[in-house]
């Protein structure tokens, strides 16, 4: 339609000069002189409009931009389309929750000319399986890639990519303090320590309602041993050792973000000690905790924390048995990331920091109906 209307101001504008040259005469040439110059204004002054309403097209897109997002893209559309890539996984309903913010900003983006692509790494997660994914990636000439490299050596893919002209943006979680530095735009993920202490500060609450405030005996569940897991463990250790000394800590136990491995190692701590009071489970399947207190009839005794706002768990919340859940805003982490990444790809906007902290919020049985769908 804009083209249509540019178009007949350019054929008027010309109708009128070869009107007036036929009259003949020095004038017509004058006249021709005139009508050049409004062609090129008429020119001009259309691409302005154009370029004025593709800003408002825009600014009324990011205007409707999701709640639980921190950023929102430039006023501004790409020269020409752009293709990014988002590598996850599927083996825990963990991925559900980060797959809804998917299906979100596939369709925001879909809006500003942007598609995006769901590259299924699948539930091996290695570094080797990363990497290969992201060569593959590169092959196929990706304008950007967000991803969820997790664990140690993925930075050697990920700095691939960078060499290739390709930013990277990491969420959910990477390996720390590894030898390689790792050439990322940003990473937006749930602070470590912040979440430790959030687990914390719940445990302790749940101590001074059911143990009188008396040091206790509890269980820590993680998913993968040697990962970024470790410090949070640790952090979570030293956090409630100086507000409250004396816990002891059975484990840690490796569960590779499986509920069947939690539901086991949950089960053989309590069987092994009937004094135990908490279970943390710091990554997929925390459900498996909560089972395994219900079946063995330990409700109101044994209380699970754990992360991630899955309809599983949030019914174990309901029914007491995780007493406290810490979400990671998975949502918000995905489009958020793909904003930085179109940010930085259309108009060369730098994120704020090489790390970045999602938007989380905790749910307890005070608040669980919020959330239940």
């Amino acid at each position: 339609m804009k083209q249509k209307k540019l178009m007949t101001i350019v054929a008027s504008v010309i109708a009128a000069a070869f009107l007036t040259t036929a009259c003949g005469g020095g004038q017509a040439a004058e006249t021709t002189v005139a009508s050049t110059e409004q062609t090129e204004q008429a020119v001009e002054q259309s691409g302005e409009e154009t370029a004025a309403e593709a800003e408002n097209d825009v600014a009324a897109k990011t205007a409707q931009w999701p709640d639980y997002a921190q950023f929102t893209p430039v006023e501004q559309l790409p020269e020409e389309p752009l293709k990014f890539a988002f590598l996850g996984y599927n083996n825990n309903p963990f991925w559900n929750l980060v797959h809804e913010g998917l299906e979100d900003a596939t369709e925001l983006f879909a809006g500003l000319n942007v598609e995006i692509e769901d590259v299924n790494i699948g539930n091996e997660i290695t570094a080797k399986a990363y990497n290969d994914t992201i060569d593959a990636c590169i092959l196929k000439g990706y304008d950007g890639i967000v991803g969820v490299p997790l664990v140690a050596g993925t930075e050697v893919g990920i700095n691939r990519a960078a060499e290739a002209g390709i930013p990277v943006v990491n969420i959910v979680g990477e390996a720390e303090g590894t030898d390689i530095p790792m050439n990322k735009l940003t990473c937006i993920m749930i602070n470590s320590q912040k979440c430790a202490e959030t687990h914390a500060d719940a445990l302790i609450e749940c101590i001074e309602k059911n143990n009188g405030g008396e040091p206790i005996k509890y269980g820590y569940i993680q998913s993968y041993l040697g990962s970024k897991e470790d410090l949070q463990r640790k952090h979570f250790e030293e956090y409630l050792n100086e507000k409250l000394p004396g816990c002891e800590m059975i484990g840690p136990f490796e569960a590779l973000d499986q509920a069947e491995k939690v539901y086991t190692a949950a089960k053989d701590m309590m069987n092994a000690n009937p004094d135990l009071m908490a279970i943390i489970v710091s990554g997929g399947g925390p459900n498996g905790a909560a089972r395994a207190v219900q079946e063995l009839g330990k409700t109101g005794e044994v209380f699970v924390f754990a992360n991630d706002e899955i309809p599983e768990n949030l019914q174990y919340v309901k029914s007491g048995e995780m007493y406290e859940v810490m979400s990671q805003g998975p949502q918000g982490q995905v489009v958020d990331a793909f904003t930085v990444l179109y940010n930085y790809v259309v108009a060369g906007e730098e994120p704020e920091s090489k790390l970045i902290d999602a938007k989380t919020f905790t749910v307890t049985q005070e608040n669980v109906d919020e959330y239940l769908k």
